[in-house]
């Protein structure tokens, strides 16, 4: 997989939301790359800020037998979408670290780009060390990143980031999983100073957050719950206290979310669809559908306004949202 399907991924998630005009219906590959030519890469978000430079997050593997097996990227464009370039390389050296990835791209309100994803340090014979949850800032428009979040919930225990939010009062959140030995858990992280400090602001003991959307009634965090469903979650105070405002009972996860001028959220993800119950020896049979839930009166309620698979049995997955 490559880049270019980054831009088909959040508007062909839209398209099961929002009646879009006829125009949008046709797609041109704008971005087809490769990090080392021959090797794998793969774009998993996009982003834009205001001046009109659009960032692509993702990550492109090395050759078997190298001493890292892929790093995170970001590829930058101007307005005109038709040269790209190589923007951001998340690790920072190939003989510390074993690998990088980047998951999430995303702006803020003074235009400071980000990425955010993971870091893991080179394993040794004695021991390979975890992960870190990292976060990334460019304050020139992609042309110069550095580190403004390098975070462990629990040290020596991996975390990773997923996706990154950004409201007009000059927050930022980033959403993920982290690790104590405990087990796995649901992080939200916060900054109010454009990557300076952060703070912890939601965990949930098992699950994971997988993005967040800011909109004028609140902010909303998905993933999955610790049971293993969708889940999301909402704060009404710029992140000091947060509710959960929807679930579904089947397994699934929340992975994409935006709202409309109107006011509408909307979050995209997968959901277990029963075909056949569990029996005393058998499991449940099901598929994975393509789901998306809106909500129209800032998460007090919500409901299903599109439920999608290429046929009965196969499986789809919405992973991510976006508005123009």
């Amino acid at each position: 997989m490559k880049l270019k399907k980054l831009f088909t991924l959040s508007a062909v998630t839209l398209l099961g939301a929002i009646p879009l005009k006829s125009a949008a219906q046709t797609w041109q590959t704008v971005l087809d790359y490769q990090f080392v030519s021959g090797y794998g890469s793969s774009g998993w978000s996009i982003a834009a800020d205001t001046a009109g430079n659009v960032f692509a997050g993702g990550i492109g593997y090395y050759p078997a037998g190298t001493s890292s097996s892929y790093d995170g990227l970001v590829l930058r464009t101007d307005t005109t979408g038709t040269t790209w370039q190589f923007s951001d390389d998340t690790n920072p050296s190939r003989s510390l670290y074993q690998n990088s990835m980047v998951f999430g791209v995303g702006v803020d309100s003074s235009g400071n780009a980000y990425s955010v994803g993971y870091l893991t340090p080179a394993c040794s014979k004695i021991s390979c060390p975890a992960s870190y949850w990292v976060v990334r800032k460019s304050s020139d428009g992609g042309i110069s990143w550095s580190t403004v979040e390098s975070f462990q919930y629990a040290s020596g225990q991996g975390a990773t980031a997923y996706g990154f939010g950004a409201d007009g009062s000059g927050n930022i959140f980033v959403a993920g999983t982290a690790s104590d030995k405990t087990g796995n858990h649901w992080v939200v992280r916060k900054s109010s100073n454009a990557g300076q400090s952060w703070a912890t602001v939601d965990v949930l003991n098992g699950g994971y957050a997988r993005t967040v959307c800011c909109a004028p009634g609140g902010i909303f965090a998905v993933g999955q719950s610790p049971s293993l469903t969708w889940l999301v979650r909402r704060s009404v105070n710029g992140g000091v206290t947060w509710s959960t405002v929807d679930t579904l009972s089947a397994t699934g996860t929340a992975d994409g979310a935006c709202s409309d001028n109107s006011g509408n959220i909307f979050v995209a993800g997968v959901a277990f669809i029963t075909t056949q119950p569990a029996t005393k020896h058998t499991p449940a049979q099901g598929y994975g559908a393509w789901v998306t839930r809106r909500s129209s009166d800032a998460g007090a309620t919500w409901s299903t306004v599109d439920q999608f698979s290429e046929g009965t049995g196969l499986n789809a997955r919405g992973w991510g949202m976006a508005q123009d």
